[in-house]
């Protein structure tokens, strides 16, 4: 493994100053299981790792919800305490990595709103973790 247990902003290099983040949250609780997408700095949101079995479980920490997927491969919140998946998150350059769900082989993937997609080798499937007690 090569990445720590911590928090961190993490930031989309196949999109200009793009981080993962879910965007404006209607003000209700539980707030719903909404998708990770790519938003401005402004609006990006601290992400915890946790080493579990050689992969990571990851964590919105604003809200303490697990990071998952859906039937349709948008990478999302999910309630509940159900725990999530666990990520494999490899190195894929000078600081930068991929993410991938094990069960499908299938990777983060940044267009607007995050999915998960077959491996196709380009800047959008690849992702920078900025340790947040460095902001």
């Amino acid at each position: 493994m090569s990445l720590s247990e911590g928090v961190y902003l993490i930031r989309s290099l196949g999109s200009d100053n793009s981080f993962v983040g879910v965007g404006p949250i209607p003000l209700i609780y539980p707030p719903p299981p909404a998708p990770l997408r790519c938003t401005p700095a402004t609006m990006r949101d601290p992400i915890g790792l946790k080493p579990a079995d050689g992969k990571y479980i990851l964590e919105h920490k604003g809200i303490r919800y697990a990071i998952g997927s859906d039937e349709e491969g948008r990478v999302k919140l999910i309630s509940g305490g159900g725990g999530g998946i666990k990520w494999t998150i490899d190195r894929s350059g000078e600081g930068s990595f991929r993410i991938k769900d094990p069960d499908s082989d299938r990777y983060w993937t940044a267009p607007k709103i995050i999915t998960l997609q077959g491996e196709n080798g380009g800047p959008k499937q690849e992702w920078e973790f900025e340790n947040a007690d460095d902001d």
